[in-house]
């Protein structure tokens, strides 16, 4: 459970081990979560590269390798899938703007392999993009991978994630 009425000064939050990507040839993300507030910009999910080192709590920012998932990316809009690795850049948006209170089971693969991103909602698939040419895992820079709280000083995940498995392979 996160409360999300603190700050990223003082939020709780989860830390996996790093490399725990970027170790990945094509990797699967499955959570089950539910949002008490919407907040922009709040994470799910967000590993790579901050300012911020190893500890969410400093003040700083992501650098230009990231990997991150937020249920309300800005205003109103649906969730975000984004990849920034050194070959480029891969935003992909759903369609479906997640209400509060409510669980939700979002599916993310990213597979250079297979040459495909896909966003699942509730078991329907939302989008789907080609990743950029060279945009592989392994080169992603992952000195943090943190639920719940972001490389920036974006606002804190208010709400709980039930599951998260993470698996190597595109399903």
């Amino acid at each position: 459970q996160f409360p999300g009425d603190a700050g990223y000064t003082n939020a709780p939050y989860v830390a996996l081990p790093s490399g725990i990507i970027s170790g990945k040839s094509d990797v699967t993300f499955d959570f089950w979560f539910r949002i008490t507030q919407n907040k922009d910009w709040a994470r799910i999910l967000d590993a790579g590269v901050s300012s911020k080192d190893t500890d969410p709590r400093n003040s700083g920012s992501a650098t230009t390798q990231s990997l991150v998932y937020s249920p309300k990316p800005a205003g109103s809009g649906p969730g975000r899938f984004e990849i920034k690795l050194p070959a480029g850049n891969a935003f992909l948006a759903g369609t479906t703007t997640l209400p509060v209170g409510v669980e939700h089971h979002v599916t993310l693969v990213y597979s250079p392999n297979q040459n495909i991103i896909k966003m699942y909602v509730n078991g329907v698939l939302e989008n789907s993009m080609t990743p950029v040419a060279g945009a592989t895992l392994n080169t992603l820079a992952e000195s943090h991978v943190w639920l719940g709280v972001s490389g920036n000083n974006d606002a804190t995940l208010n709400g709980g994630i039930n599951e998260l498995r993470i698996y190597e392979g595109a399903f």
